[in-house]
């Protein structure tokens, strides 16, 4: 008999990518638990211009966003680091008196990442960051907001990481969250094309391609940006 190749294959299991882990909250010192993608496990698919990289069948930006359930202190994965007592104190004034722990799915969707993400800004804001850690947050809150067909909502979090990105690069020396200075060039370079502001995206994308310093790689993605621009794309 022959078989049948047309057979619909289950859906991924999240508990073989996804995993409980342990944190200790640098605000409040308790430990908690929460989700995290097995890195090593998801598949990289492609990425967009603007840094953004996708994975299957699960998407490790989803989770980005620890959330203390004792404090409600919420940090983006790579910035669990130490706070000050005048941050703590802000953080017990704003947040934790307000807050209530939420019960998560182990799979986030669009919506629950976004939520997630907005009490990462706030953290941000309120422990006062460096406004490159909050340019970040911004910036993979558009992401989310592509995936979820949010147009208004990507754009408007995409001219907030880069109004972030641009002061970041006059008060912050580099590296930028990880990223190298000019890294952060060609981002906000396409961060003015994709907000619809082309001609400050070509100068932006022009230190770029007319260094002699940058490497190959990075004027091959500016040069992309660049025909993408010259072909009226967004």
């Amino acid at each position: 008999m022959a078989q049948n190749n047309d057979a619909v294959k289950p859906p991924p299991d999240p508990h073989d990518y996804i995993y409980v882990k342990k944190y200790e909250c640098p605000c409040c010192d308790n430990e908690f638990y929460d989700f995290t993608v097995r890195t090593s496990r998801v598949k990289f698919k492609r990425a967009d211009t603007d840094l953004r990289r996708y994975f299957e069948p699960f998407d490790p930006l989803y989770y980005d966003a620890l959330q203390c359930d004792h404090c409600g202190h919420t940090v983006m994965s790579g910035f669990m680091t130490h706070v000050t007592e005048a941050q703590a104190q802000r953080v017990k004034d704003e947040i934790t008196k307000r807050f209530q722990p939420k019960e998560y799915p182990i799979e986030y969707t669009p919506e629950i990442a976004i939520e997630r993400m907005k009490l990462a800004l706030f953290t941000a804001v309120v422990k006062n960051t460096r406004v490159s850690q909050q340019a970040n947050i911004c910036l993979k809150m558009s992401w989310v907001y592509r995936d979820a067909g949010d147009k208004a909502h990507e754009l408007e979090y995409a001219k907030k990481a880069l109004d972030g990105f641009v002061k970041a690069l006059e008060k912050e020396d580099p590296p930028i969250c990880g990223m190298s200075g000019d890294m952060v060039v060609y981002l906000v370079g396409d961060l003015y094309r994709r907000t619809g502001n082309n001609s400050e995206a070509l100068k932006w994308l022009a230190r770029i391609l007319s260094s002699q310093s940058v490497d190959r790689n990075l004027k091959d993605k500016a040069l992309e940006v660049k025909l993408l621009i010259d072909e009226g794309k967004k």
